[in-house]
């Protein structure tokens, strides 16, 4: 029930084997509180799904090195195991996901390219400290998420919006890529060939899942089969762009210098 309530937007199928699998997904690690990776660990389990695409000689590679969450549970602050779980988890989210990515990727790159440039007033400094400084009571009230906001602004806007639960937004990934669009350019970086000149992933085991992707239009894809997908797109066309074919243009001095120094 808990989790039905709190992923509404995932267990809304009937189908019950459907609901044992995601059960069983959800509820790992449900109990580990006390780490400082707790609020985000779903997320990374779900990211790490495509190590199993890895080739084998990268994943020898990769293996040598500290995983991302060791490697960021170091950079924490001291008193952070000291702060209430809302906010261990909401400087988790600022730090890693809310600069590096939302508002770069999702926000900046994607208005700056139309020479639009957003405004956030949530984002002014004084709001942030100011949300900071509420307690978690307020900011997060049982499972009613904006509490103090929505309280805020009950007058302004009509009772349905202020009761409305949030609703994650998601893009149609696989079918964007491959099924009816079917664009050449990511047949040829999911090629055998371009997969193997790249050596990230194991060509079989992503060929295998581009005709999973391919049947019923990529209906039956999971979102973590969504991620792995276009991360494997990603990874092979910044290899395409930036390594294989970027350009070299050597450093050629001017006739003319003029040099000032000591003694000139």
């Amino acid at each position: 029930m808990l989790l039905q309530r709190l992923y509404p937007d995932i267990f809304h199928k009937e189908d019950s084997k459907t609901h044992v699998f995601l059960e069983g997904f959800f509820r790992k690690g449900l109990s580990h509180v006390d780490s400082p990776a707790y609020s985000h660990m779903i997320r990374w389990e779900n990211a790490n799904f495509i190590k199993t695409f890895f080739s084998n000689e990268f994943q020898e590679t990769t293996g040598k090195v500290d995983g991302f969450v060791d490697r960021f549970i170091s950079t924490l602050p001291e008193e952070y195991m000291k702060w209430d779980p809302l906010s261990r988890a909401q400087y988790t989210e600022i730090s890693i996901f809310l600069s590096n990515y939302l508002l770069s990727s999702q926000g900046d790159r994607v208005a700056m390219a139309h020479s639009v440039e957003g405004r956030v007033p949530f984002l002014d400094y004084r709001v942030v400290e100011f949300a900071c400084r509420v307690p978690p009571r307020f900011r997060l009230n049982g499972l009613r998420d904006k509490f103090i906001l929505r309280k805020a602004a009950h007058n302004l806007i009509p009772p349905e919006l202020v009761k409305r639960p949030k609703q994650p937004y998601r893009a149609p990934i696989s079918r964007c890529f491959l099924g009816e669009c079917n664009h050449d350019y990511v047949q040829e970086l999911l090629s055998d060939a371009a997969l193997r000149q790249a050596g990230y992933f194991h060509s079989g085991k992503v060929a295998k899942l581009v005709e999973k992707c391919c049947k019923q239009q990529g209906y039956l894809l999971s979102e973590r089969e969504n991620m792995a997908l276009v991360g494997i797109i990603s990874t092979q066309l910044l290899d395409y762009l930036f390594i294989r074919n970027f350009p070299l243009y050597p450093i050629h001095e001017p006739e003319d210098i003029k040099k000032f120094g000591a003694g000139e």
